[in-house]
């Protein structure tokens, strides 16, 4: 069910984009899911015991807090 509401948010986005003619918010979407993909495997490396640069782990501790 998760896949299909990102689907649907990237096809609101194309169409919104559509409409206003430029292709920024299709982009702004996608980039956003795939940021969000890859802090969520990062987390998953971290927590399996795979090293990660402390700079990343910083980042993410960062943004956890502002999601908090």
């Amino acid at each position: 069910m998760r896949k299909a509401m990102m689907l649907i948010m990237v096809l609101i986005a194309f169409q919104l984009d559509n409409i206003i003619g430029r292709y920024f918010v299709r982009h702004a979407v996608i980039i956003a899911f795939l940021i969000n993909k890859l802090i969520s495997i990062t987390e998953n490396a971290g927590l399996m015991g795979v090293p990660i640069p402390s700079v990343l782990q910083k980042a993410i501790d960062i943004l956890k807090k502002k999601v908090d």
